[in-house]
């Protein structure tokens, strides 16, 4: 989950610096320094997939809770952007006087400040820079801008009685000043809904059915391979499959058999990871292999977070059976080592769930372990609470896919006070103890450029991730690419 670090950081940052907004995406890093209910570090895709909140018509404009639908809210992240934010604030609550009207809730950093207008028929105006309140001897403001940031101008929101939504007609800019947009966070396009959302179902997989392990195969949306592991169960002609989620392992989505063909249906609702809701966005059609017991998808498959943020990209994904004895893991690899300019260095690996003939392994009983090279003197490297807050004990060798939601992930580990300038290499190793014995590779190593300045992110994650008409286009400078690496004209 997100690290949260003082709102005052980002307060004093602001007051030197009135930071322009970044684009709306996420790469990897850990979010803002504000204070905000935690959630998880995420990477985004721009555009975003339709709401699943529909608002339903209400009526007349009432007091009550309205709910978020719409828009994004965006906060200051380390000294110079901003990133998305908008799950802090799920909902606003609102107070209908006859012709007053007073909102709360707008605010990420006060969540009691509150702001009051006038009705006029359909259209509800504010005067902008009215008080939100204090927090840490700095008091906030909000203003409104109808052009985007450029200029201040009244706050304004309309009321939809057929929609029952209230659709914010400016910008809403938390701001450290009452005439200046010295923006701290800010919402676009806001719309909020009378209608309480309601999340569709999930998928229940039946207590009686028989699951079978498989290990996953697949390019990122980086190019790099990755690994996981599934289990798939079969009731007549109904299919499930448990795990595809990084989030939401124990998620699972359901599908249809006709012969070889089984297909999962786009959309489905794969649950709720901390404030984000899940979906299996694309669905997949799986061409199934008796002979090698593999399950082999027609074309890219992935699924999101609240619409944007990636859970897990699969290109040529392919599912192979797992059969448990004594066999030597495939290789590891590390594929780079990378500074974000707010929160130091991360590791970045793919630990291979098959073995050296590409069979598929027991991913409980697969793990790797990191080392360090300095001046050829070959360390493990020995995580501990004091650098990584979230583990109870020190941890050395890790469990294949073991995360705590805050420092180690999948395929990635951030470094934090771990890190050091001395390292010349890193090496990873995979350990396999399936058949009651431990096989272990050699290690591999990753040379440290040390004159090479990654900032952020590598350089292959600088693109921009685009959905079009449900698939994913990848644009780097001048050139646009499909999920293939295929430039597309």
């Amino acid at each position: 989950m997100k690290k949260i670090t003082s709102v005052l950081c980002a307060l004093m940052v602001l007051m030197s610096v009135n930071a322009a907004p970044a684009a709306a995406t996420r790469e990897l890093g850990k979010p803002g320094k504000i204070e905000l209910q935690a959630a998880p570090r995420l990477m985004q895709l721009v555009a975003a997939q339709p709401s699943n909140r529909a608002p339903q018509a209400d009526g007349e404009f009432v007091s009550g809770t309205y709910y978020t639908a719409e828009g994004s809210l965006y906060a200051v992240r380390g000294e110079s952007s901003f990133e998305d934010a908008t799950y802090a604030i799920p909902s606003i609550e609102v107070v209908v006087e006859g012709d007053n009207v007073a909102i709360t809730g707008l605010s990420i950093y006060i969540p009691t400040g509150t702001i009051n207008g006038k009705k006029e028929g359909n259209v509800i105006t504010f005067a902008s820079g009215q008080s939100l309140g204090t927090v840490q001897e700095h008091e906030l403001f909000l203003l409104g801008s109808a052009d985007n940031g450029k200029t201040i101008s009244d706050i304004t929101f309309e009321w939809d009685s057929e929609a029952g939504t209230l659709t914010a007609g400016t910008m809403l800019a938390e701001c450290l000043s009452a005439t200046a947009l010295q923006r701290i966070a800010f919402w676009q396009k806001a719309i909020f809904t009378a209608t309480k959302p309601e999340k569709p179902d999930t998928v229940t997989v039946p207590e009686s059915l028989e699951l079978k392990e498989y290990a996953m195969t697949y390019t990122d949306y980086q190019k790099n391979p990755g690994s996981g592991s599934a289990f798939i169960g079969i009731d007549g002609n109904d299919v499930y499959m448990v795990g595809f989620s990084t989030f939401l392992p124990e998620a699972a989505v359901k599908g249809t058999k006709e012969g070889n063909t089984i297909t999962f249906a786009p959309n489905q609702y794969l649950g709720a990871y901390g404030p984000y809701d899940v979906y299996f966005v694309t669905g997949a059609v799986f061409e199934y292999n008796a002979d090698q017991d593999t399950y082999t998808a027609s074309s890219e498959v992935y699924s999101l977070a609240d619409g944007k943020y990636i859970d897990r990209y699969t290109s040529g994904l392919v599912l192979k059976g797992v059969v448990e004895k004594a066999v030597m893991p495939a290789n590891p690899s590390i594929k780079g080592l990378e500074k974000d300019k707010d929160y130091g260095y991360i590791i970045t690996f793919n630990v291979p769930n098959v073995d050296v003939n590409g069979e598929g392994l027991v991913a409980s009983k697969l793990y790797y372990e990191l080392f360090t090279d300095i001046d050829g003197t070959v360390a493990p490297l020995t995580f501990t609470p004091a650098t990584h807050t979230y583990l109870e004990d020190e941890l050395t060798i890790i469990p294949f896919g073991f995360t705590e939601n805050y420092d180690f992930y999948v395929s990635r580990i951030y470094l934090n006070d771990l890190y050091s300038a001395d390292w010349d290499k890193l090496g990873i190793k995979s350990i396999y103890y399936g058949g009651d014995a431990e096989n272990a590779t050699e290690i591999q190593w990753y040379t440290i450029d040390k004159g090479q300045a990654v900032d952020n992110i590598n350089a292959a994650a600088k693109a921009t991730k685009v959905i079009v008409n449900g698939q994913l286009i990848i644009r780097q400078g001048e050139k646009t690419y499909n999920a293939n690496g295929v430039e597309v004209k």
